[in-house]
């Protein structure tokens, strides 16, 4: 069974100072002990191998609770975070719910939003047109890519 790379260091040796052994664990209590080089014992925080001690028979200092004031600075520093989020999704809602402006035609021919189901064929022979008069009028017109919502400019009917 190979260790891991890391295992080596995970020992008393390598985590407690020097002249601290551990002597002892008490399952009631989950609290280690310890001894040092004067003979002195030493437990640890409840649940825990290594980290802080204090003298045998002794309370632990009290841990300090966060106070509100640290709560708040901690959301402080992920606001602009926030602040970022929000703009960034009200520019997409923007360009997303946004209606292209009217298409403006020449004289004589009007505004036609193509519809589900359009076809330029459709579109030119409902006007007594044919699809390359609709292509020339309309430059840069792709028959294959029409989309309902798109907008086209016809000979009013």
């Amino acid at each position: 069974m190979s260790r891991g790379r890391y295992e080596a260091l995970d020992s008393d040796a390598e985590r407690l100072p020097s002249g601290l052994e551990r002597v002892g664990y008490d399952a009631d209590t989950q609290t280690y002990s310890y001894r040092d080089g004067d003979g002195n014992y030493w437990e640890g925080e409840e649940g825990n191998r290594y980290g802080n001690i204090h003298p045998a028979g002794q309370r632990p200092p009290p841990s300090t609770p966060i106070s509100p004031k640290a709560r708040y600075d901690d959301w402080r520093y992920l606001a602009p975070w926030f602040v970022l989020v929000v703009v960034v999704l009200l520019v997409l809602w923007r360009f997303v719910t946004s209606t292209p402006a009217p298409l403006s035609c020449a004289e004589g021919l009007e505004n036609y939003v193509v519809a589900k189901g359009d076809t330029c064929w459709n579109i030119a022979d409902d006007r007594g047109w044919t699809v390359d008069g609709l292509k020339e009028v309309n430059d840069g017109l792709n028959c294959d890519k029409l989309m309902p919502g798109d907008q086209l400019c016809v000979h009013v009917a």
